[in-house]
């Protein structure tokens, strides 16, 4: 990962990772997780952490200038 001014760019996924599941590619930058903004690296890290017990995340991001979403995960618990 890299940081851009407004997310995070996606430089490599790593076989059998979440991001190969959730189908992330290189060069997709991550703008949100669960609507908090992700401003570097380090914020990242802190959403996710903060995160772990959540059910559910939804990712923004984009690929291509598109604008793209994913769910994780479900409401039920």
């Amino acid at each position: 990962l890299s940081s851009d001014a407004t997310g995070i760019v996606v430089l490599n996924v790593a076989r059998g990772s979440l991001a190969q599941r959730v189908r992330l590619q290189p060069k997709d930058v991550i703008r949100t997780v669960n609507g908090v903004q992700v401003a570097s690296v380090a914020a990242l890290m802190d959403i996710l952490a903060k995160a772990d017990n959540a059910p559910r995340w939804h990712i923004t991001f984009e690929r291509k200038d598109k604008t793209l979403s994913i769910v994780i995960g479900s409401d039920r618990r």
